[in-house]
């Protein structure tokens, strides 16, 4: 049994890791973040409001050390997500993927790179 108990707990130690969408998901839900990313109102798109918080506060959290905002729209492009054009000024960080959309998060388990 003690082969099996490793396998075992790789298995689930996989299976606990988190994709970026989801982590992004876990983002956006966070009410503390709200002002600094945010879903859209109609649950399609996101915004990133404040980038310069994002880079100090998100991203350091929930990714790897030193990760910088450049990368993560790297990480976005990768996934497939577009560039919403927004009518207002600020609007163009705002983003979606037909696989993400907040009330719908196992979809993003669709998405990847």
């Amino acid at each position: 049994a003690g082969d099996n108990d490793i396998e075992d707990q790789g298995q689930n130690q996989k299976t606990n890791i988190k994709t970026f969408p989801q982590v992004l998901q876990i983002i956006l839900n966070t009410p503390e973040y709200e002002s600094i990313a945010h879903w859209l109102p109609d649950g399609l798109s996101f915004i990133i409001k404040d980038k310069q918080r994002f880079s100090d506060e998100i991203l350091p959290k929930h990714f790897r050390r030193g990760a910088l905002f450049h990368s993560f729209i790297r990480k976005l492009n990768r996934y497939g997500f577009r560039r919403v054009k927004g009518s207002c000024k600020g609007e163009e960080s705002s983003f979606a993927h037909n696989n993400f959309v907040r009330d719908k998060p196992w979809l993003c388990l669709k998405m990847n790179c």
